[in-house]
């Protein structure tokens, strides 16, 4: 099991004290994932620009990821972990799902992809992979409502836009 803890140091140079976050495990066996390296490293290479940075993110999600492929972390917490700014974070998780790495289950809650690591058995990996593909198809859903949406409402200011016009 995984979580995220802080600690307290002390800077050696100016004596001033920080805040760190950290992942703290606990060995065991039930620790142990199964990664399918080639799927993922296509993917990442077709993404050259931020290779490091999205694989430093992959590994720490793999590694708080629980037996249900999910990880519970806020963005914040992630960009504490990779030493990089919120905005970052932002753009990688981003990244991560359109490279169907991710997906979002709510606020701080991501599942991975079950095709590319799973910490479960082969015959429990295809529920896994069945409610991660819910997951992907309820945000897919999402994105394209949200776009019909703001194609509506630029239908209607270039409606009104032409009817103010004629009017003057």
């Amino acid at each position: 099991m995984s979580h995220i803890g802080y600690k307290t140091v002390i800077d050696a140079k100016t004596g001033e004290e920080q805040t760190l976050a950290q992942i703290i495990r606990e060995p065991s066996d039930a620790n142990f994932q199964k990664m399918f390296t080639e799927a993922f490293m296509d993917k990442i290479e077709e993404n050259k620009s931020r290779n490091a940075n999205l694989l430093r993110m992959l590994f720490m999600l793999i590694s708080v990821m629980d037996h249900e492929n999910q990880v519970a972390i806020t963005q914040a917490d992630m960009a504490i972990l990779l030493g990089v700014s919120k905005r970052t974070v932002v753009r990688l998780v981003g990244d991560m799902m359109n490279m169907d790495f991710i997906e979002k289950v709510r606020n701080g809650i991501y599942m991975m992809n079950p095709e590319y690591v799973a910490v479960v058995k082969r015959s429990q990996r295809k529920k896994l992979f069945d409610r991660y593909t819910q997951y992907r198809a309820n945000r897919l859903e999402e994105e394209r409502q949200k776009q019909k949406r703001e194609e509506a409402k630029k239908q209607r200011q270039t409606t009104i836009d032409e009817q103010v016009s004629r009017s003057a």
